[in-house]
């Protein structure tokens, strides 16, 4: 007993040294061995697309010139003055012939992915003068006028998913069977000449300034609960490794086990936030992806498209992922990946809108870790808490992410030094707990203070409401936007009335006979179609 007393002591203070220089979770870094050296990979989708749905134009399809903004950065004339990206991943959705790529499911179109499926993306990327001799070519180019030699740039290549359902997939060896996919050992031959296939062709092609650093698996998620996936990743991740490869993957926002990649076998994963894809989506998004990523030694996508040159919304999404990367680190410490539909910032830089040329140089400035928050970088808010009255309520909590403020007796509140991005706000009053509980957000603007005074309802019991208001946000009533408020078939004439009573109060009753202030913008919650419940944290 009394040696292992001297020993206990020493395996703890051993184990608490070790533990204290093991490094903590953090982004999964550019440049290491886990992604061969990738830093800024580059979604290239070459797939099929129905020229009947693109005015008879073959999308997809990659020549030198199509690659050369990537490839390197180009001035205001086109020339290089640098490389951008270094990692390239090809991949598709579909084929011509009807097979999904991914997982398929039964409410879109076509049929689980066949060897032909598979052969065809095989032929589409090794085209001449398309694809990947494309990208050979405008390294090349690049090289040639930035007075290099040897700079190469690596390549990721799609691995279409090995669908159980796909149960006469082909015959891959002239054997006169098909496999089954739905066997995990018809699978496994399935990757295997796939991969095979591919490394063959690839080496045959000598393409002098292209590395393949590996494969990446289609599915943006994975099902543990069908028998064989896991083993499917494991199997590839393994067999690629004896290459001197890696797996990599990205997974969907809603995918169940996105934080999990490194435990299931893929040597990189980086997270999809798709904040660019839901209009409902905020700046919150994030910064819950950035908090996911950097806990699970994981990436984080870049998304966007051709969308930001014409529409406010998608532009400012765009700058949400580009402050976030400062703010939250990811842009110099994490590994990263750009999705931009099919031809995005093509498109974009040669777009005759100036805005094009800018937000070009924000993405590359970005993916070198050089990115500076627009304009002055941060603004401010303020504004007042007041009743239906137009009284200031003191005590109420207004919450930014972790940052809290209270209302002072005038109601007012206050933040300083917020990133020019769309900034999401909770307000309660956790106090008296009379008001009911709003959200709202705001696009903060660089360099200035946006003022934002916000109207609480007590929380009295109305009962159901059959709707009669077009919208729970008025806003901008300052300006002469006055909403119209009607009732809807079943709404409430009593309903109706409180709230064009209340209507006049906020157009007169705040500051007085209209006088408004013309930075003010003024928020109502209505709650629209819900029930009026007395409010309970």
């Amino acid at each position: 007993m009394k040696s292992w007393k001297k020993i206990i002591p020493a395996i703890v203070i051993s184990l608490m040294v070790i533990l204290s220089v093991l490094p903590a979770s953090a982004y999964m870094l550019p440049g290491i061995d886990s992604s061969n050296g990738a830093k800024n990979i580059l979604l290239v989708y070459t797939g099929y697309y129905n020229p009947a749905n693109y005015n008879d134009e073959e999308i997809g399809v990659w020549d030198k010139n199509k690659f050369m903004p990537y490839v390197a950065h180009l001035d205001e004339n086109g020339k290089p003055d640098d490389f951008f990206f270094d990692t390239f991943l090809f991949l598709g959705i579909s084929t011509p012939y009807g097979g999904n790529m991914g997982r398929y499911y039964s409410f879109v179109s076509g049929h689980p992915g066949q060897m032909r499926d598979w052969q065809w993306f095989l032929d589409r990327v090794f085209t001449k003068n398309q694809q990947l001799e494309a990208l050979n070519q405008a390294v090349e180019e690049a090289n040639q006028q930035l007075n290099q030699e040897d700079h190469k740039v690596l390549v990721y290549m799609m691995l279409p998913f090995p669908d159980p359902q796909s149960t006469d997939f082909g015959d891959i060896d002239n054997s006169g069977t098909s496999l089954n996919l739905s066997l995990l050992d018809d699978r496994k031959k399935a990757i295997k000449w796939y991969i095979g296939q591919f490394i063959n062709r690839f080496n045959e092609a000598n393409y002098k300034y292209l590395k393949l650093g590996g494969f990446y698996w289609m599915q943006e998620d994975l099902d543990t609960n069908v028998p064989g996936e896991v083993e499917s990743v494991r199997y590839t991740s393994d067999y690629l490794h004896e290459l001197g490869l890696k797996l990599g993957w990205i997974p969907w926002a809603g995918a169940e086990l996105k934080a999990e990649g490194n435990k299931y076998g893929f040597d990189w994963t980086i997270i999809q936030p798709n904040h660019y894809f839901n209009e409902g989506s905020t700046y919150e998004t994030i910064k819950n992806t950035a908090k996911l990523a950097d806990s699970s030694n994981e990436g984080v996508e870049i998304e966007f498209d051709q969308r930001v040159l014409t529409d406010q919304w998608h532009r400012q999404a765009l700058t949400d992922y580009l402050v976030g990367g400062v703010e939250f680190g990811y842009m110099k410490n994490s590994l990263l990946a750009y999705y931009q539909d099919v031809y995005g910032l093509y498109e974009i830089y040669n777009s005759k809108d100036p805005i094009g040329k800018q937000i070009y140089n924000d993405i590359y400035y970005f993916s070198k870790g050089e990115y500076k928050l627009p304009e002055a970088g941060t603004g401010n808010i303020k504004g007042r808490i007041l009743d239906m009255e137009g009284k200031p309520i003191q005590g109420i909590q207004i919450s930014n992410g972790d940052k809290v403020v209270t209302t002072d007796s005038g109601g007012n509140y206050e933040f300083d030094g917020l990133y020019a991005c769309v900034q999401n706000f909770s307000v309660k009053d956790v106090t008296n707990k009379v008001y009911k509980p709003v959200q709202f957000s705001v696009s903060i603007k660089a360099g200035y203070t946006i003022y934002k005074d916000i109207i609480l309802e007590k929380g009295i019991l109305y009962g159901k409401v059959g709707g009669t208001v077009d919208n729970s946000v008025y806003s901008n009533i300052s300006a002469g936007i006055i909403p119209i408020i009607s009732m809807a078939p079943g709404g409430s004439t009593d309903e109706l009335n409180r709230e064009r009573g209340l209507m006049s109060r906020l157009t007169d009753g705040i500051y007085g006979n209209g006088d408004w202030d013309a930075q003010r913008d003024h928020y109502v919650d209505f709650y629209r179609n819900t029930a009026r419940d007395l409010y309970i944290d």
